[in-house]
């Protein structure tokens, strides 16, 4: 798999349960739109668990980093930082694809 395969609408992880809630949309942050490609704050736990699919795709499959059994298990890159951060994606609006993403810490 590469990190074109990952795929926004996938089922939430386990590890995501319990999170605090991702994204208020009373937010001011909007979307930003350039030809087939969207720049946003993930909106649920959907959207985490793809950002975190293409971050193992990234670092483990395409890097060669070494996963923790758990990580390897769930084909997701993931760790304390995801539950304090928002996770900034860029999705193909053709595929529905996340095919970037960064997460920012909240202050």
């Amino acid at each position: 798999m590469t990190a074109h395969d990952v795929r926004a609408v996938i089922e939430p992880a386990s590890h995501l349960v319990g999170m605090p809630p991702i994204f208020d949309p009373a937010d001011s942050f909007e979307a930003v739109r350039q030809g087939d490609l969207e720049v946003r704050l993930a909106r649920n736990e959907v959207e985490v668990a793809a950002a975190q699919r293409l971050r193992y795709c990234v670092f483990y499959e395409e890097m060669a980093a070494l996963p923790t059994a758990d990580m390897a298990a769930s084909s997701s890159d993931f760790d304390d930082f995801d539950r304090v951060c928002d996770h900034l994606l860029v999705i193909d609006l053709s595929t529905g694809a996340v095919v970037g993403t960064y997460r920012l810490i909240r202050r």
